[in-house]
């Protein structure tokens, strides 16, 4: 078991969405695929708090931006502590520190995970990180972010497509959820639109409001519910006032008993302008609820439209309303998306990502030092 591949996560966010979620999911549960983790995080973090909560390997250490060199060097002393063999960066920050340590580590296998559809900044730092010959390869999300890349002038050798997953499991059965507070007086009386996303610029909530201020101009048989919280809220929610949707577009915050929500969201929307791949949609399809999702990012490597739902035109409030209207007008032929995306939903299954990463690291280790356990 000494010969196990130690691979070293470090992601330098505090809070938690969904790159977090993904390097916590990776990190939890490579043992099985005969790998040692730590995850290398800030202190006073969402994802230290709970590795610890998990009993989970993780060390702590204050990294204050990109060029942070005394981070980089508790860095490179933890690499050599521990042995690491890999460190897999899990957003672009990190990346920066894991650059700047593999130029005193040069042996050190570097793996950078490409979350974000957003192409590289236009400065000579993030062109170099991701070009550099110190970056062993890079993890993209989705196919719409790999060819971002390759767009961008990465050499499609040093690109892998693993498509972020989600516990299929986890939201399948919702009969024991407890109705959440802010829809015990919709329940049985309208229909629920519901959506799951940070309350940030790139997953659009003008355009959802605009929509949803549409859609409430012809029918009050519908109310709109929104989990987040993020930078963007004072601006969201003075537009939800301007718009005048009072309580009919609720704002109910980052919550963590995500399930108790959606056991009772009869359809599922999604706005977002960019979007790296959206695993809340896979939540939900996960759920069998409804979705209704701009074509923006990876999403439609999820959703096929009028296959397994609608997608929509991004920015654009009256393609969005409209599509909402048909879904509300048509909820039997919605239902029968969803059944499908149950199917599609499958694909994306959390272990098929696990072991699509720890083949990866596999391949970049010598064959002749793990022939024995291989």
């Amino acid at each position: 078991m000494s010969k196990k591949i130690k691979v070293l996560h470090i992601d330098t966010g505090y809070g938690w969405r969904g790159g977090q979620q993904q390097a916590f999911y990776l990190h939890s549960m490579l043992e099985d695929e005969f790998v040692d983790s730590i995850m290398l995080c800030q202190p006073g973090s969402e994802m230290s708090r709970l590795c610890k909560e998990h009993g989970l390997r993780y060390e702590t250490v204050k990294m204050r931006g990109e060029l942070d060199f005394i981070a980089v060097y508790h860095i490179a002393k933890i690499v050599n502590k521990e042995g690491i063999d890999i460190v897999h960066c899990h957003c672009a920050h990190s990346l920066s520190l894991g650059v700047l340590t593999k130029f005193f580590l040069i042996k050190l296998v570097l793996i950078a995970a490409r979350r974000v559809d957003f192409p590289i900044k236009n400065n000579i730092f993030s062109r170099f990180k991701y070009k550099t010959n110190l970056v062993n390869h890079i993890v993209c999300i989705s196919q719409n972010i790999k060819d971002i890349m390759i767009a961008a002038g990465i050499d499609e050798d040093k690109l892998s497509l693993i498509h972020s997953g989600v516990d299929t499991d986890k939201y399948a059965d919702l009969s024991d959820a407890k109705t959440p507070l802010e829809l015990q007086e919709h329940i049985n009386k309208k229909t629920i639109i519901g959506t799951v996303a940070a309350l940030t610029g790139h997953k659009d909530y003008p355009t959802l409001l605009k929509a949803a201020y549409l859609v409430l101009a012809d029918r009050d048989d519908c109310v709109f519910i929104a989990l987040g919280d993020g930078k963007d809220k004072a601006e969201i929610f003075a537009l939800k006032e301007k718009l005048g949707l009072e309580d009919k577009f609720i704002f109910a915050g980052y919550k963590e008993n995500v399930g108790d929500y959606l056991a009772f969201f009869n359809y599922f929307v999604l706005a977002s302008k960019k979007e790296g791949l959206g695993t809340s949609v896979l939540d939900a399809m996960s759920a069998g609820i409804p979705v209704i999702a701009c074509a923006s990012g990876g999403i439609p490597e999820m959703i096929n439209h009028n296959e397994n739902g609608l997608l929509v035109e991004k920015k654009n409030p009256q393609d969005l309303a409209l599509k909402i209207n048909y879904a509300l007008n048509h909820p039997e032929e919605m239902q029968s998306f969803a059944e499908k995306s149950k199917e599609v939903v499958k694909e994306f299954s959390i272990r098929n990502t696990i072991k699509k990463n720890a083949d990866l690291y596999k391949n970049f280790i010598s064959h002749e030092r793990f022939r024995e356990e291989f």
